[in-house]
C-alpha cells in the first residue's frame, strides 16, 4: 500500500467519528494497530485498520469490555459464543420488555373515543408515563455494562478515563445537584409551583453542561460552537437572582436550612452547587461559562431558599 492511500490519526479519528486520543488508548490496549508509523512517530492508517477501528467502536457501543473485545476479534471461539449468548440472552429480554410496551400502547390507542389521547388528566398522565417508559427502555436499554469494573469509565466521546479523574468528580458534583433539585421539585407544594418549572429547567442545563464537559478531547478542550451552556443562560440566571431577590429582605444573620422542606432541599442543592463550582475551577475545559454557571446558580438557589421560607426564617445566633 502506498503511503498516498493513507491518512493521519486526525482524518482517521474524524472519519471513525472519535478522537485521537481514543486510538491511540486501543493501540496500547493491543486492540488496534496503524497501518505505518513514521520516523517521527506519526500513525498513518489504511483501509484494513480503518475497518478493524470501526469494529473495535461498534462492539463498545454494544457495552462490550475492551477485554470481551480483543478475545472476541484473537478468534477465540469459546469466548466468542459466550458473547453471542450474552447478547442473545439481553435481546430477549429486551424484545419481552418492548413487547410489552408495544401491547400497552396499542391498548391505549384503540380506546373507543375519536382521540384516544383527549380527555381526562389521568389519562393524559398516562400516555406520558407510558412514553418516558418507553424513552427509558429504548435509550437506556442497557444498565450495566461491566466496562467499568476496572476502575476506568467512558466520556462521551468515548475516551477511557479512570474513575478518580477530577473531571468526574466535577459530573459527579452535577448528577448529585440534578438529583437533588428533584427532592426539591418533590416537596414543592401548590404554593410554590411557579418555582417547579425553573428548577426543571436547571436540570435539563446541568445535564447539558454535563455534556460539555463530558465532550472533550485528548487535552480537555473543545470548540467553542459545540458548548450548550453560555452566557445567554448566565444571564436568565442573573435576570431570575434581580427579579426574586428584590421581594426579599436581607437576613440580619447567616440562614439557618431547615426551617421548611422544600427551602432546606434548596439549601441542600446549593451547597452541592457550591461543591461543583470548586471542583470545576480544579479541571481545564475551554467551555469558560462552566464555572461562572455554577457560581449563579448557588446565588439562585439560596435566593430560592429564601422564597420558598416564606419569612421568619431561623439564623445564625452567637450566643
Amino acid at each position: 500500500m502506498t503511503s498516498d492511500a493513507l491518512i493521519g490519526i486526525g482524518n482517521a479519528a474524524r472519519a471513525l467519528s472519535t478522537t485521537p486520543r481514543t486510538l491511540r488508548y486501543y493501540e496500547q490496549r493491543g486492540l488496534l494497530e496503524p497501518s505505518e508509523i513514521s520516523q517521527a512517530g506519526h500513525r498513518r492508517y489504511g483501509p484494513e485498520s480503518l475497518r478493524r477501528a470501526r469494529r473495535v467502536l461498534r462492539l463498545r457501543g454494544l457495552g462490550l469490555s475492551l477485554d470481551d473485545i480483543a478475545a472476541a476479534l484473537s478468534g477465540d471461539e469459546s469466548q466468542l459464543g459466550e458473547i453471542l449468548t450474552a447478547q442473545a440472552a439481553f435481546l430477549d429480554t429486551h424484545l419481552a420488555e418492548l413487547e410489552t410496551l408495544r401491547h400497552r400502547l396499542g391498548t391505549l390507542l384503540a380506546r373507543d373515543t375519536p382521540n384516544p389521547l383527549a380527555g381526562a388528566a389521568e389519562r393524559f398522565d398516562e400516555s406520558i408515563d407510558l412514553l418516558e417508559e418507553l424513552a427509558m427502555t429504548i435509550v437506556l436499554s442497557r444498565i450495566y455494562t461491566r466496562t467499568g469494573d476496572h476502575g476506568t469509565t467512558t466520556l462521551a466521546n468515548e475516551v477511557r478515563v479512570e474513575k478518580t479523574d477530577p473531571l468526574l468528580e466535577v459530573i459527579g458534583d452535577l448528577d448529585e445537584l440534578t438529583t437533588a433539585l428533584g427532592l426539591a421539585v418533590a416537596a414543592s407544594t401548590d404554593a410554590s409551583r411557579t418555582q417547579v418549572g425553573e428548577l426543571r429547567v436547571i436540570q435539563n442545563e446541568l445535564f447539558n453542561l454535563g455534556a460539555d464537559l463530558a465532550h472533550v478531547d485528548g487535552d480537555r478542550s473543545l470548540p467553542p460552537t459545540r458548548a450548550l451552556i453560555d452566557e445567554a443562560n448566565i444571564r436568565r440566571l442573573e435576570q431570575l437572582c434581580d427579579k426574586l431577590n428584590a421581594d426579599l429582605i436581607a437576613p440580619d444573620s447567616f440562614v439557618l436550612p431547615g426551617g421548611d422542606p422544600l427551602s432546606a432541599a434548596l439549601h441542600h442543592a446549593r451547597a452541592i452547587c457550591r461543591r461543583a463550582e470548586r471542583h470545576c475551577w480544579a479541571v481545564t475545559t475551554s467551555n469558560p461559562a462552566a464555572a461562572p454557571y455554577l457560581n449563579r446558580l448557588s446565588d439562585l438557589l439560596f435566593i430560592l431558599a429564601r422564597s420558598a421560607e416564606g419569612g421568619g426564617e431561623p439564623t445564625w445566633a452567637t450566643s
